[in-house]
């Protein structure tokens, strides 16, 4: 007589249905992502999380949405079936990714695998409970979180103090404006001053001001080059773009003895304690407009796609490795024109820069305190959509600019490349336009002629064939910026070209303030005729770049008349940090 077998107690089968549904979920769809995202927490600072929206994006992905699967998914009908076949599916796609550029193979993988894995539940218990073991994966990917990834090192930073300087007398107002993604080259006349006619207010500054022009950009990815150009400090890709991490940064530095104000849309280096909210583009102070932040859901998204699709989808999705958020808000990034119906106050779009530099041109002190006015602005910035009197069209592509491995690559000839580059003129003039309004309101409200006023670049951009911004391509189309110094009651200006790097900015202004501090910077005061003219190239030279200033003179009295060409590759900056988003994360 055969004994009777006994069947699990139902409540361990249920338990064990959540269980591997959990892990399941995790697996497909939390470990892609946070595979991605962990070692990038300049996707949480770009996003304005701050600490506590990290973690809480962090359980939310880690823990809540497989859980919220795992429930949906804990009987055993149809909901059950449908779940696990399209969890299978994806955690396959992400398995067999190194395959996905044959695209027959990859969906035939995808397909077979979800269903096979959907009846294999189904029909065998001893699958299901094999899957129930993908619990430990959760678990897994938050100890790694919060622990020796990058995002944990963020999580554990902390907001840094103000630094205990000392001034020698009164203190003017600083006013420092950092563009992004400006080439010098683009400013450039043959005889190597700034066009006039194209660009009349950045050349009247340079007129008045100290243009140390044969300047040069630290590093080609913002998220390097803004914390460094703003701290004084050698770029490092272990540091996030926080006051934690940079200590001894321009807000820090003058947070005692300035009021400070910025706009900082990419980093946080101003900390709560010393800018308090951290400012956004708004509207007119008459008339104030609410400011759309990049989606933190619909930038997850695309980064899921990315690093579950095939190579096929990837080409055809917008790059994430150009910055950090708002990767396929095309709409806010190419606003129309000025209308009632134009989204112009999403995160990133043009008019939305010129609104940041009116509005912070248009602040005025609370107190005693001189002001400290800092604006990183994301322009001129592609995509190129303004033109010289400030109104924009609605293209947001440009012929022969494509997304290849999650970079923005100049695919096309060079009729396209010279089209992009007369888009990038269109839209300086714009930028030069807004800053002459900019300048305008400080001289109104009496700020401009006493006060320290700096005006620079993260870095540039090239058209050549290849990627828009990376290491080995470009030339000063990437590392040329403008660095222009205004002492306070200059009228008269002049041309310094010995070596100068955008890590000399901040001990520059602290020198002419004459601010002592105590923190060590690597870039130089560049009013200290002690500065040795073949410094930079010691510099680049050792992030392996063998160029020399006078090799950089020579090419800029090249290119600016031609505009781009298919010129040879002249400069090496193999060693130089080049980290562009998340998506140059493996996987």
């Amino acid at each position: 007589m055969t004994a009777p077998t006994r069947s699990a107690p139902s409540g361990d089968r249920w338990l064990i249905r959540f269980a591997s549904a959990f892990g399941l979920a995790g697996f497909a769809l939390a470990l892609p992502l946070v595979r991605t995202l962990v070692e990038a927490p300049e996707f949480f600072v770009a996003h304005d999380l701050g600490r506590g929206g990290t973690v809480a994006y962090l359980v939310g992905l880690i823990v809540v949405v497989p859980a919220l699967l795992g429930l949906a998914a804990s009987g055993s009908g149809r909901v059950r079936w449908a779940l696990v076949a399209l969890l299978g599916a994806v955690a396959v796609a992400g398995v067999a990714q190194p395959v996905s550029g044959s695209s027959a193979l990859f969906a035939g993988l995808v397909v077979a695998g979800g269903l096979g894995l959907a009846l294999a539940d189904q029909g065998r218990p001893a699958v299901r409970a094999t899957l129930s073991y993908l619990v430990v994966v959760p678990l897994l990917l938050a100890a790694w979180s919060v622990g020796p990834s990058r995002v944990g090192a963020y999580l554990r930073s902390g907001e840094a103090a103000t630094v205990a300087t000392t001034a020698e007398g009164p203190l003017a107002p600083v006013v420092v404006i950092v563009f992004d993604e400006l080439p010098l080259t683009a400013l450039l006349r043959r005889d190597l001053t700034i066009d006039p006619v194209k660009f009349p207010n950045l050349a009247a500054l340079a007129a008045t001001s100290d243009w140390f022009r044969m300047a040069s950009s630290v590093s080609p990815q913002t998220s390097a080059s803004v914390p460094a150009l703003l701290s004084g400090q050698a770029p490092d890709l272990d540091k996030v773009p926080v006051s934690g991490d940079y200590p001894q940064n321009l807000f820090l530095q003058l947070g005692r003895t300035h009021e400070v104000h910025a706009v900082e849309p990419l980093t946080a280096l101003c900390p709560g304690s010393v800018c308090g909210a951290p400012a956004v583009a708004v509207d007119d102070p008459a008339e104030p407009a609410e400011v759309t932040r990049p989606s933190v859901l619909a930038d997850s998204w695309l980064v899921l796609r990315h690093a579950v699709g095939t190579g096929a989808i990837r080409r055809g999705l917008p790059s994430i490795s150009q910055g950090w958020a708002g990767f396929g808000d095309t709409t806010s990034l190419a606003a129309a024109d000025h209308d009632a119906e134009a989204p112009d106050g999403g995160f990133g779009t043009f008019p939305a820069q010129v609104r940041a530099l009116h509005e912070l041109a248009t602040t005025k002190p609370s107190g005693e305190r001189p002001l400290l006015l800092v604006a990183h602005l994301l322009a001129p910035h592609m995509p190129w959509v303004a033109l010289p009197d400030g109104s924009t069209y609605g293209t947001y592509g440009s012929p022969g600019l494509e997304t290849v491995d999650g970079s923005l690559t100049w695919t096309g000839g060079e009729a396209e490349r010279r089209q992009g580059y007369q888009r990038l003129l269109l839209q300086l003039g714009a930028l030069d336009r807004a800053f002459g309004e900019a300048r305008a309101e400080l001289e109104r409200t009496g700020l401009w002629d006493g006060a320290l006023v700096a005006v620079t670049a993260d870095h540039g951009v090239q058209f050549e064939p290849g990627p828009t911004r990376a290491a080995g391509v470009g030339g000063a189309e990437v590392t040329a910026v403008p660095l222009l110094v205004k002492r306070p009651h200059q009228t008269k200006g002049r041309v310094d070209d010995r070596a100068a790097l955008t890590i000399d900015l901040v001990p520059s202004l602290l020198g002419r303030l004459e601010v002592s501090s105590p923190s060590r910077f690597d870039g130089l005061d560049l009013y200290d005729e002690d500065v040795p003219a073949t410094r930079r190239g010691a510099f680049l030279a050792a992030a392996g770049d063998e160029a020399t200033p006078q090799q950089d003179r020579a090419e800029l009295e090249r290119g600016p008349a031609s505009g781009p060409l298919d010129r040879s590759r002249r400069r090496v900056d193999a060693g130089v940090p080049t980290r562009r988003g998340p998506g140059d994360r493996p996987g």
